[in-house]
């Protein structure tokens, strides 16, 4: 309350004189603080401007007679009679009261009534000091609501908040006690804060304590493990800030228990790391494209399939990666662009762009990945089909040589049947002996052809049989044996044949394959000599000259990995405009040739067979040199 000058004068000089002197008057008069007199009665008797203003009155008139106790409103009435009639017994009184001013406003006033005593000691007037303190306890009043309200967040709040002072703990909202386990504040008052603490972080968090109470520093979040009461280990997010509470150096601390959110985040994480050892270990290539089409991921499967690796190829795209043939890359960037836009999408196929392999089949699976960031990934996972499209266009190949094969074959096999049966009729009516020794001839070369018919298809089927039988193979024998079951064809006297056999390193396959291989390729050498036909269709030399100087020359050499064969002959050659076809079935190259056209077929099917190739280099009127590697199948 306002007015010590008054109070100290007052206490200062007991003299009565004083007290009715002129500077008295002055001192009352110019006070900002309503003073005024009351009488025996307990009725004003002297007011200064100040209480004027106070009460809004009009002039000393209003209130100089009125009842002191009449101004408070009525309850407090009787207890200011009281008050002052206890201030007449020499006593000063404090109090409080509420009133209407003249125009009707509310006030509050803080008051005090000092007895005014003589030289006697007796009391003759009381003298009262008023000071308005509405505007104060409205401020109070709001800050009290304000304080119990900040007191209703703090409590409420889902972050725990905790005080500490001088090291031990002094508060904690109900959100802390939930996070410690504790059933009282009275489990965590007054107990160390850095018990609370788990004994991995003691040392930081000590270190931040007296950071925050040497700098008063407001302590950056970070994450932390504390301790419950019931031994319990939780992940917390910490940050501290220096108060005063309760006039004392303390550091107020918010805590977010983040256990849950550890546990999600490591839950996640060993998610993602199963996920990403199951498309490390994946036997299918998968690889992970953003929404711009660069790679995000690249697995081992797809370094293998590609013959390319991931650090050449983790953020390019389709293009700058160069994994695809033209077509295919054509294809994958329209599909990654239909499966972006959220379109389902079926497998397709890709033409891979491997430079270890000179081609790959691929089929690719294409999966659009939603993330919650709102960024898509599309995933590809590839898996190569190359044996299964070589199947299929094999299989395929062998359906239209089947339908041709049926064709050629009921043909073939019918003609030599229907000549028989012709001879045979001619036979029965012929009475001439001779004439019929030449229709048996006939009959025979009709015998001899459906024959080698026969023969040939054997051999294509034997060509196509599932699994060849593996052994050690002898080159010399397997080309004697040839040349021994070839000597009654035409011309065979006339070559000359050399051979050259070098197979000290051993060499595994299969017999009756490379039988068949040999015997097709020396026939055919032998077969298409330079000959002419007659009228009869007999061969014969072209000159006397070429006999000796006729030449069929085989060679073999083998080798750790594989056995190379040559066959060598100066016959008559094919021509470049037909021997890209010699190797088709049922391909004949002219009407000089003879045989069912299946002899070079059956040759590269068996080559084939035995994951081995073939290549022919001949010239017309040359001959024609076949060449041959076979794989060594030694295990």
């Amino acid at each position: 309350m306002a007015g010590p000058d008054i109070l100290s004068i007052l206490n200062k000089d007991d003299d009565l004189t004083f007290k009715n002197s002129q500077r008295y008057k002055e001192l009352i008069e110019n006070s900002a603080l309503w003073v005024f007199e009351l009488d025996v009665d307990g009725k004003f008797i002297a007011v200064n401007n100040a209480g004027i203003e106070e009460m809004e009155a009009k002039n000393q008139s209003d209130l100089i007679g009125v009842d002191f106790a009449s101004i408070p409103e009525a309850e407090s009435s009787e207890k200011i009679t009281k008050l002052i009639n206890q201030a007449w017994k020499g006593k000063i009184i404090d109090l409080e009261f509420k009133t209407k001013t003249f125009k009707s406003n509310d006030k509050h006033f803080k008051a005090k009534l000092i007895p005014l005593k003589d030289q006697d000691n007796k009391v003759f007037r009381i003298l009262g000091i008023a000071e308005d303190v509405s505007r104060m306890n409205d401020l109070l009043e709001k800050l009290g609501e304000r304080e119990e309200h900040f007191r209703d967040i703090v409590e409420l709040s889902p972050i725990a908040i905790g005080i500490h002072s001088d090291g031990l703990m002094v508060y904690v909202n109900q959100a802390a006690l939930n996070l410690f386990n504790a059933k009282s504040v009275y489990e965590v008052i007054g107990k160390p804060a850095i018990d609370l603490v788990h004994p991995d972080y003691k040392k930081i968090v000590q270190k931040r304590l007296n950071k925050i109470t040497k700098k008063g520093e407001t302590l950056p979040l970070i994450e932390e493990k504390f301790i419950t009461l019931d031994g319990q280990i939780v992940d917390v997010e910490v940050t501290g800030k220096y108060i005063k509470y309760n006039g004392k150096d303390a550091t107020l601390s918010l805590i977010r228990d983040i256990t849950e959110q550890k546990k999600a985040e490591k839950a996640l994480i060993d998610s993602e790391k199963k996920y990403s050892d199951l498309v490390k270990e994946n036997p299918d290539a998968i690889v992970s494209l953003d929404s711009n089409g660069c790679f995000l991921s690249f697995n081992p499967a797809a370094e293998i399939l590609t013959g390319s690796t991931s650090k050449n190829v983790m953020g390019k795209s389709f293009e700058d990666a160069k994994l695809l043939k033209p077509k295919s890359l054509e294809r994958a960037l329209r599909e990654f662009t239909l499966i972006s836009s959220g379109k389902d999408r079926k497998p397709f196929e890709l033409e891979i762009n491997n430079v270890r392999k000179p081609w790959i089949i691929a089929e690719a699976n294409p999966k659009l990945i939603k993330q919650k960031n709102g960024e898509n990934i599309v995933q590809f996972t590839l898996r190569e089909i190359t044996e299964r499209k070589l199947m299929e266009e094999e299989l395929k190949k062998s359906n239209e040589e089947l339908a041709a094969f049926m064709y050629r074959a009921s043909h073939d096999l019918r003609a030599p049947l229907r000549s028989l049966l012709g001879l045979i009729d001619l036979i029965k009516m012929e009475k001439d002996a001779t004439v019929a020794d030449q229709y048996i001839q006939h009959m025979l070369t009709s015998v001899s052809k459906l024959d080698n018919s026969i023969e040939d298809l054997l051999a294509v089927t034997n060509a196509n049989k599932v699994n060849p039988d593996i052994v050690k193979i002898n080159f010399k024998e397997i080309v004697k044996n040839s040349l021994k079951i070839l000597r009654n064809l035409e011309n065979h006297k006339m070559i000359s044949f050399n051979m050259n056999i070098n197979s000290k390193i051993s060499f595994y396959s299969d017999v009756s394959f490379l039988e068949t291989i040999f015997d097709n390729v020396i026939s055919n050498a032998i077969k298409y000599h330079k000959v002419e036909l007659n009228s009869n269709q007999r061969l014969k030399s072209v000159s006397n000259k070429r006999i000796g100087n006729s030449y069929v020359k085989i060679n073999v050499r083998t080798y750790e990995k594989e056995a190379r064969i040559k066959i060598e002959d100066n016959g008559l050659g094919i021509d470049d405009a037909v021997k890209d076809k010699v190797f088709d079935m049922f391909y004949r190259g002219s009407d000089r040739s003879f045989g069912t056209g299946l002899g070079l077929y059956i040759v590269k099917n068996t080559v084939g067979r035995l994951r081995g190739t073939i290549d022919l280099k001949t010239e017309l009127g040359k001959g024609t040199t076949i060449l041959i590697r076979i794989p060594n199948n030694d295990s």
